[in-house]
Formats: C-alpha cells, structure tokens, sequence
C-alpha cells in the first residue's frame, strides 16, 4: 500500500498515535504461497521459516529507515500468523504502510473473554 494511501486510510489510528505518542499495533503481512512450479513443498516447517524470514527483513527494513531502537518498538513477532505486534509512532506507521510486504497496520486492542 503506498503511504499517501496509509495516510488517507489510517486517519483514527494516526490521531491515536498523535493523541498518545505510541501506540500498540498489529502488522499484517500479505499472506505468502510459493507458486505450485517453485519445488517448494508445503510443510509447515518451511512455511514457519519463510515467515521468520520476511518478519526478520521487515523488521531490519523498518530499523534502517527510522533509526527507532529495537527495544522502543516492542516487537513481538508470531511463528505461525503472517503478522507482528509493536509500538509504533506516527514516523514507524508512515515507514510500515509504505512496505510492500504490508497489508495492513490495526491498533492492538484488547478482545473481550467469551468466558469460554
């Protein structure tokens, strides 16, 4: 998603982060398939490492560009969800929405118990 089009999309999320500093938010990866001629198998081992992977490049890209401490972010990344959780401010979220690898950035809120 090119970032005039985050920025226009994200206008809620932006004044939280405005109004707040940081704010804790998901990062959603566009979903990974190895094309069906690539010889890649499906096992979930692999796709576990691929996924590894590009939140790792995610990640390093994010550093590069902003200069932001690893440790400021929070970064809690998931070994089977193409996504991360982190603390971002209103720079980060420009830099995440601008990544080609990035779906969509969600503020993380806390979800209500089913009380199950």
């Amino acid at each position: 998603m090119p970032v005039a089009a985050g920025r226009a999309d994200h206008l809620e999320l932006r004044e939280r982060i405005r109004a707040q500093g940081r704010l804790p938010v998901i990062v959603r990866l566009h979903p990974f398939s190895p094309p069906p001629d690539s010889g890649m198998n499906d096992s979930e081992t692999l796709q576990m490492s691929i996924l590894a992977d590009r939140q790792a490049q995610l990640i390093d890209r994010l550093l590069q560009t902003t200069g932001t401490p690893r440790d400021t972010l929070a970064i809690k990344t998931f070994s089977s969800t193409p996504a991360l959780a982190m603390q971002v401010d209103e720079r980060e979220l420009d830099v995440l929405l601008g990544d080609p690898e990035v779906e969509d950035v969600s503020e993380d809120m806390p979800v209500p118990s089913s009380g199950f």
